[in-house]
């Protein structure tokens, strides 16, 4: 989407008129979109499971049969199909089989012939025994999760720390529930941070917290660990932070789901009260998860071809 949480969050207390933010806190809507996200993303894989299709190349290493994907895998599990080249080539990548006894493993060593899946894992069957080689792994990715800005980054960090700025968002619970979801004391319910643009796009991934303190936060590992692919430590400066795996302040669905963010999250702030009836605003909500999962069900406009049972009846050279 073009605009960020924290937006559509202000969007959803003015429809609800929830402006105080003492009664109901910024973090409370944060989790009821990410539930309108959960709920929208499963209704699309359910029906259209290929718009959320991507793959990963892996290199093989000999002796070594699990395989970590580093990815958001929808469920943890679900792959569409893993493959294999022997020498990494393009067109060498052969199909394997999963496996035919989940119980059971294929002893000794060789080329892979057979996958099992486990959770954000792939484990192929024999061992290879070469390192020249590439997995090639299909599989539906889940969509990131989404926050509001939690802080600024300050300079360009460098070792385990990144110098953090005050919280962006003007509410002043924000700055609130940041500084207690980042103190060290509550590090157990949030070890992870992400770093992304104005636009939710991610420059650092997965970031384990080590500590937090006067706005530093120390990582487990050098923060270069975590970068995205073709990103360097300077794309990190005045950049966003937000808390857990795979998060960005920005939905990846298309704006038109914008509209069901609002109307779930305030179904659900609103129905706290339990004497509110909002049987309309189920059927609206029906009506927008219906119109959404069908506008992913695009017709093929390629030009088919037609079976041809005489090809004597061809124009000569048409044949």
């Amino acid at each position: 989407m073009d605009k960020s949480l924290s937006a559509i969050i202000s969007a959803e207390r003015a429809d609800s008129r929830n402006g105080d933010t003492d009664s109901i806190a910024d973090i409370d809507f944060v989790r009821y979109n990410q539930f309108a996200q959960d709920r929208l993303v499963s209704l699309i894989a359910t029906q259209h499971s290929w718009v959320f299709i991507e793959k990963v190349d892996i290199p093989i290493v000999a002796g070594t049969s699990l395989y970590s994907l580093n990815r958001n895998v929808l469920f943890g599990t679900r792959l569409v199909q893993v493959e294999y080249s022997y020498n990494g080539l393009e067109a060498n990548f052969q199909r394997l089989m999963p496996t035919p006894n989940r119980y059971q493993r294929v002893t000794g060593s060789g080329r892979p012939i057979y996958y099992r899946r486990t959770n954000g894992q792939v484990e192929v069957e024999p061992v290879p025994a070469s390192t020249e080689g590439t997995l090639r792994v299909t599989y539906e990715r889940q969509r990131d999760r989404v926050d509001i800005k939690r802080a600024k980054v300050s300079g360009t960090p460098s070792g385990t720390t990144i110098n953090i700025l005050g919280y962006l968002d003007p509410v002043p619970s924000i700055t609130t529930e940041t500084s207690d979801i980042l103190t060290p004391t509550n590090q157990k319910h949030v070890r992870h941070i992400c770093i992304c643009d104005p636009d939710g796009t991610r420059i650092l991934t997965n970031g384990v917290i080590s500590s937090y303190s006067a706005g530093v936060i120390t990582l487990a590992a050098n923060v270069s660990t975590y970068l995205e692919a073709g990103k360097a430590l300077v794309d990190l400066a005045n950049n966003l932070v937000t808390s857990g795996k795979y998060s960005s302040t920005h939905s990846e669905l298309p704006n038109e789901c914008e509209r069901y963010f609002i109307e779930y999250t305030n179904r659900r702030v609103m129905t706290r009260d339990s004497s509110v009836d909002w049987n309309e605003v189920d059927t609206a909500l029906k009506e927008i998860e219906l119109d959404i999962v069908n506008s992913f069900k695009i017709p093929d406009k390629d030009v088919k071809p037609f079976p041809i049972s005489d090809s004597t009846m061809l124009i000569p050279g048409y044949e």
